[in-house]
């Protein structure tokens, strides 16, 4: 009798288990996410009082600037080369009692997560709208086609260095960049040029977009060109409560102008094309732009002549990942962070394809999204702890070869089958 009551104790047990085991694999994609969470705020969290030069040199200074001048009120005098609507965001810093560093690192966490959470939106919309899914965010939070570029994102060596180690703020304009090309993408220019004008107000580097959007306005026409207007008119409106504290209107456009000749070097601390030429910025840096210009110039009439469709996900982006990779790599002053967009890109168009049905040039994303992170964090390295054990020059080879291979494998699968020669524009 003994022995029928554990038998059937043990079949009641495993009845359970696999219960347990059935729920666990209805809801992986959900678990994965709570996982994927808990991971990135421990991660965060490891690294809470790592205090980094530019935190030493500049951020803390900044904060005090503020907390001496009583706040908002420093409004009107703003120190340091960050926009406005940055500094607003510090002088608001002084109100809450919490130590400087760890606000610095809370702002620009909030948006790590928000810029994973649109790039997993942008990969499951695409996806959804090829299968005809749900597109609802309650519905992606238990899809593995959100979870996982949302967990990668967030994931990011990169990612989590610039916030969590550096206690930059890249993340707040590359997210609203990403969103920005999200709402683009599904035809709603009115908020995607606002959001674009968000990005422009806190990082100058939106720039490094801007290429794309008028690619995108010569082939489709879409949207009219004036919405462009939206990137000075979001600065100001953001700059609002500032100009109201007695802040120069000038001086919204005098941050910008002073950082755009504010480093006088070709080439800093990433393995740009220019480092291989020489670091002469007064005779390099208008030959770099040129070039640059040039080069951009020369996809636009490529794509417009072979009328590439900038509506099927791929293309799009393709175009929007190299575009941005030919500006940091090409033009004068870059520094490692400068990256940032074209790594998070070149993570959303690898999942684009992993999803697709036939994943054609999958590897080639996967190989490039690697190389990218590779040379960013030998960079990172060499600033955040004064040491790489890998030589800069092999990182430069290794970079521009990517990027080589890259810009191939994307315009020539535009060229028709068996052609030979690319017909004249």
């Amino acid at each position: 009798m003994a022995f029928t009551d554990k038998l059937n104790a043990l079949c009641a047990s495993r009845e359970l288990e696999k219960r347990i085991i059935e729920k666990i694999t209805n809801n992986g994609a959900l678990i994965a996410f709570c996982v994927f969470t808990l991971m990135a705020i421990w991660i965060r969290f490891s690294a809470k009082n790592y205090e980094s030069g530019d935190y030493i040199g500049s951020l803390a200074p900044w904060y005090e600037h503020f907390k001496t001048h009583r706040g908002f009120a420093a409004l009107r005098s703003p120190i340091g080369d960050y926009n406005v609507p940055y500094q607003f965001l510090i002088a608001l810093m002084t109100y809450i009692k919490v130590k400087p560093l760890y606000l610095f690192k809370i702002l620009s966490c909030i948006f790590d997560f928000l810029l994973a959470i649109y790039s997993g939106k942008f990969v499951y919309y695409i996806s959804s709208e090829r299968t005809g899914t749900s597109r609802s965010f309650k519905d992606a939070v238990s899809n593995l086609t959100f979870v996982l570029p949302y967990g990668v994102v967030l994931l990011l060596p990169t990612v989590v260095f610039n916030s969590a180690l550096w206690g930059q703020c890249d993340a707040i304009y590359v997210f609203f960049v990403v969103l920005s090309l999200y709402l683009i993408y599904r035809k709603n220019y009115f908020f995607s040029f606002v959001f674009l004008g968000c990005a422009f107000a806190f990082k100058l580097q939106t720039v490094f977009i801007l290429p794309f959007f008028f690619y995108l306005y010569f082939r489709e026409k879409g949207f009219s060109i004036l919405f462009l207007l939206f990137l000075p008119l979001v600065d100001i409106l953001l700059s609002i409560p500032s100009l109201c504290m007695g802040l120069r209107f000038s001086k919204l456009v005098d941050i910008y102008v002073n950082q755009t000749d504010a480093y006088h070097y070709v080439y800093l601390n990433y393995p740009s094309f220019w480092a291989m030429v020489g670091d002469n910025y007064d005779y390099l840096r208008p030959v770099a732009i040129i070039i640059t210009l040039m080069i951009l110039f020369a996809g636009l009439l490529f794509i417009v002549r072979k009328k590439v469709d900038m509506k099927q996900s791929d293309n799009y982006m393709s175009v929007a990942s190299w575009v941005v990779w030919t500006c940091v790599l090409f033009l004068p002053s870059m520094h490692e962070r400068y990256a940032y967009l074209a790594e998070i890109l070149i993570v959303i168009l690898f999942f684009e394809r992993f999803w697709s049905k036939d994943r054609k040039n999958l590897s080639t994303a996967f190989v490039i999204a690697c190389v990218l992170q590779l040379m960013t964090c030998i960079q990172y390295g060499r600033y955040l702890f004064q040491n790489s054990y890998m030589d800069f020059g092999l990182t430069l080879i290794l970079h521009t070869s990517a990027y080589l291979f890259f810009t191939y494998k994307l315009f020539v699968k535009w060229l028709p089958e068996n052609e030979e020669t690319i017909d004249e524009f």
